[in-house]
C-alpha cells in the first residue's frame, strides 16, 4: 500500500513540478544515483540493518540436553532432550510488520539523501552554467580592451594619446585577466565538487535549466511530499510498528520439548513445557518506543515548519531576482554597448578616459546583471528539485 501512496506523490509532484530538464541534469542525476559515495554507504547500511532485524526475528536455537547420573551400587540414570522456545503468538508477526516499515523508512531515508546531492548536483552545473556566461563575458571584454591598448600604444608613439590613457587600459586589461582567472578557478573548483558526487561533467556544454516559477502555493502544498518530511513520517509509521512489537514481547513466552529417560533399566518418552515471564525490563522497552515514536511525530511537525520557512525565504528571493532579471535582460541581451562604445570613441565623440571609464561602468553592470541571473537560476533549482519525479532514475 505504501508503495502505491509513494507511487501516487511522484505522480502528483510530476504534474506541479517544471521541467528541469535537461540532459546534463539528467545525466547528472542518473550519475548521483549510481556514485554518489555517500549514497551507497546508505544503502549498504540500509541492507545491514534490514538483515539484522530479519535475524533477531528467527527462532531461538535448539536446546540440547543431556543428564546422566549414577550411584555407588552401580545404578546409572540419565536423560536427553530437545526444545524449542517460542515468544508469544503474534510477536513475530509484529516484528516483521515492524521490519518492512524499517524498511519503508530506509528507503524513505535513502531518497531524501539522494534527492538532497542531485540537489547539490543541480546547484553546481547551475554554477558551471554562470560561471560559462561569465567567462564568454570576459573573453570579450579581454579582447576589446587588448584592441583598445593596441591602438592607444599606437596613438600614443604618434602622439595622439598620452601615457595617462595608455597605462588607464593596461591597469583595465589586467583587471579583466583576473576576473576571467577567477571565473576559470571557480568552474574547475564546481566540477571537481561534481566529480566528488559521483558525475564528471567533462566538455559538455552546461546552461541553464529551461525551468520556471511557480505560484508559491504550489510549492507549500507539495510540502507533505517533500522528501526529508516523507522520511520522518515513515519513520513514525515504524517506530509505532515497534511499540506493537515491544508490547507482544512483554508477553509470556514458552518453550516445548521432547524427553527420554533411562531409570532403571526402563526408557521413558515424554516431553517438556515453560514459562517466561518478562518482568521490568519490559515494561521500560516499551516506555522508551513510546518515546522514540513520540519524537518522530514532534520530527515530522518541525521538518514540515523548516520547509515551509526555507521555502517562503527561496521564493521571496526568487521573486525579487525575478524582477530585476525581467527589467535588464533586454538592456544587456538586445544591445551591444562595447560596439556602440567603440564606434563612438572612433567616431571621436568621447575621449580615450571616457571610452575606459564607460567600459568599465557597462563591464560591472553586465557582471552584476550576471550574479543576479544566477541567483534566480539558483533560487528556482532550491525550489524545484524537490518535485521532480525521478521515477526513471529510482
Amino acid at each position: 500500500m505504501k508503495q502505491h501512496i509513494i507511487i501516487y506523490t511522484f505522480a502528483l509532484a510530476s504534474i506541479f513540478a517544471p521541467q528541469l530538464r535537461a540532459d546534463v541534469y539528467d545525466d547528472a542525476a542518473a550519475a548521483v544515483f549510481k556514485g554518489s559515495p555517500r549514497l551507497q554507504e546508505l544503502k549498504q547500511q540500509s541492507a545491514a540493518e534490514i538483515l539484522s532485524l530479519k535475524a533477531d526475528n528467527a527462532l531461538a536455537p535448539l536446546d540440547l540436553d543431556f543428564e546422566s547420573l549414577w550411584s555407588h551400587d552401580g545404578e546409572h540414570r540419565w536423560s536427553a532432550g530437545v526444545s524449542q522456545s517460542f515468544d508469544f503468538p503474534g510477536a513475530y508477526r509484529a516484528r516483521a510488520k515492524e521490519r518492512d516499515a524499517m524498511l519503508q523508512a530506509s528507503r524513505m531515508e535513502i531518497r531524501a539523501n539522494y534527492i538532497s546531492e542531485v540537489q547539490l548536483a543541480y546547484e553546481l552545473l547551475v554554477e558551471i552554467a554562470y560561471c560559462n556566461k561569465a567567462i564568454t563575458l570576459e573573453e570579450k571584454i579581454v579582447k576589446d580592451m587588448t584592441d583598445m591598448v593596441t591602438m592607444l600604444e599606437t596613438s600614443f608613439k604618434n602622439g595622439e594619446a598620452t601615457i595617462l590613457e595608455v597605462n588607464r587600459s593596461k591597469i583595465e586589461l589586467a583587471n579583466c585577466h583576473i576576473s576571467l582567472r577567477d571565473y576559470v578557478e571557480r568552474r574547475h573548483s564546481a566540477e571537481v565538487e561534481l566529480i566528488a558526487l559521483g558525475y564528471n561533467v567533462a566538455n559538455e556544454d552546461v546552461n541553464y535549466p529551461a525551468s520556471t516559477l511557480l505560484p508559491l502555493e504550489q510549492y507549500l502544498t507539495a510540502v507533505n511530499s517533500d522528501p526529508t518530511v516523507q522520511y520522518y513520517i515513515e519513520q513514525q509509521s515504524a517506530l509505532n510498528a515497534g511499540v506493537k512489537s515491544r508490547k507482544l514481547e512483554s508477553m509470556p513466552g514458552f518453550s516445548v520439548g521432547y524427553v527420554h529417560s533411562f531409570e532403571e533399566n526402563t526408557h521413558f518418552n515424554g516431553f517438556s513445557v515453560s514459562l517466561s515471564l518478562p518482568v521490568y525490563a519490559a515494561k521500560n522497552k516499551i516506555n522508551a518506543a513510546r518515546a522514540r515514536a513520540d519524537a518522530a511525530m514532534w520530527s515530522i511537525d518541525a521538518a514540515r515548519i523548516e520547509r515551509e520557512s526555507v521555502i517562503s525565504v527561496q521564493y521571496s528571493a526568487a521573486q525579487s531576482n525575478k524582477e530585476l532579471v525581467d527589467m535588464l535582460s533586454p538592456v544587456f541581451y538586445q544591445t551591444d554597448h562595447l560596439s556602440l562604445l567603440n564606434k563612438a570613441f572612433k567616431g571621436g565623440q568621447i575621449s580615450a578616459i571616457e571610452y575606459l571609464r564607460e567600459t568599465a561602468y557597462f563591464h560591472e553592470s553586465e557582471r552584476d546583471f550576471l550574479d543576479v541571473e544566477y541567483q534566480y537560476k539558483l533560487s528556482i533549482v532550491k525550489l524545484n528539485t524537490p518535485l521532480i519525479d525521478y521515477g526513471h532514475i529510482w
